[in-house]
Parts: C-alpha cells; structure tokens; sequence
C-alpha cells in the first residue's frame, strides 16, 4: 500500500516538474520580457525540489522493490538522471550568453528525458 502512494506521488511529481520545463522552454522560444527571471525563478521553486523529491521517492521505491530490478537499469537511469540535471542546469546558467549553448544543452535535455522515459515504461 505504501509502495502504490509513494509511487503516485513519484509519478505527479514528475508530471509537475516535466510541465515546468515545457513552461520555461515556451518562455524561452518565444524570447519575452523578464523571460530570463522568470525560468531562473521556475527552476529554483519549482524545478529543483521537484528534482530532489524524484530522486527521494526513486531510491525509496527501489529501496521497497517489490520487482526485481536490474543493477544494469539502475544504472542506466541514474546516468540518465545526471545527464537530465546537469544539462538543464546548465542550460539555465548560459540563459543571458550565447543561444548556441543554450540549444545544444536543451538538445542534451530533451534526449536524456526521453531516455529516461523510455527506461521507465520499460522496467524489466
């Protein structure tokens, strides 16, 4: 039972933080006033303690393992985690230089959020 709330939360919050992201890339295309604060604000309150509670509730959901998990799949997805973390923190750090940047670290996001996707829907 425990396992089940744990794992909508897990699944809500994921869901509000993959809204966020798509909120501050709309900003970030469509290039609009204060749309620079507003994704630096977005990621602080929103984004990154949504990022801390996936990666508590997803050690705690391992932690329970009602299914047998793969050491391989697990590592698949912590690489995936980092890869995720680190290109949208570094995508909000360049948002006042060069757009370039800021491109190639999205295309890095993007990526690694759909292979993180694609490891959850597929859990051996």
């Amino acid at each position: 039972m425990l396992y089940n709330w744990i794992k909508i939360a897990h699944i809500i919050c994921a869901t509000l933080a993959l809204t966020s992201i798509a909120y501050s890339y709309s900003l970030w295309f469509s290039q609009t006033q204060g749309g620079v604060q507003r994704i630096q604000t977005q990621t602080l309150f929103v984004i990154l303690p949504a990022i801390l509670f996936q990666l508590l509730t997803g050690f705690t959901l391992i932690s329970l393992q009602l299914h047998d998990l793969s050491r391989e799949w697990m590592i698949h997805l912590m690489i995936g985690f980092i890869i995720v973390t680190i290109s949208w923190f570094s995508f909000v750090y360049y948002l006042t230089s060069k757009r370039w940047l800021q491109k190639i670290w999205l295309s890095v996001h993007f990526s690694g959020l759909l292979s993180m996707i694609f490891l959850m829907a597929n859990k051996p």
